[in-house]
């Protein structure tokens, strides 16, 4: 085993002492780094992405309004029928939606893929969707 350590101290100490060993030990991998952060690094801020999403408001009450509210509090994009290229998901609010939440008879919001997109972010879109509707049933058990 003393051999083996002496052969690994020796090949370290003859490596450190050349120059150019530094720039592969050190520089060379952080190149590496960025270059490859750079190519496989998707569109938008990777530390908030705000997806976008199609909102298709049938609800002409109030909640409707709070509902799209807090899904702009919660970190979505929210994008019309004129833009709906841009979107990956989309959520519909029933014209009826108000009205049966005040009644307490339950509302069914549709989530639904818009037609032609992929899927990179619709796990995303779900959670903060969620997220959305606890913390509108939270104002309204404020009420």
């Amino acid at each position: 085993m003393k051999r083996v350590l002496q052969i690994g101290h020796n090949d370290i100490r003859l490596f450190l002492r050349m120059k150019a060993s530094y720039v592969w030990l050190f520089l060379v991998p952080l190149v590496f780094v960025y270059f490859f952060g750079i190519a496989f690094r998707g569109p938008g801020a990777p530390s908030n992405p705000r997806p976008a999403v199609l909102i298709e408001n049938r609800d002409t009450g109030f909640l409707g309004t709070l509902l799209m509210e807090e899904l702009d509090a919660q970190g979505m994009r929210l994008v019309d029928q004129t833009k709906r290229a841009e979107a990956e998901r989309g959520i519909r609010i029933p014209a009826d939606f108000t009205g049966k939440v005040l009644k307490t008879e339950p509302a069914k919001v549709e989530f639904f893929q818009v037609e032609g997109s992929g899927a990179e972010s619709a796990f995303l879109i779900e959670l903060r969707l969620i997220r959305a509707l606890v913390a509108m049933n939270s104002h309204l058990f404020e009420l």
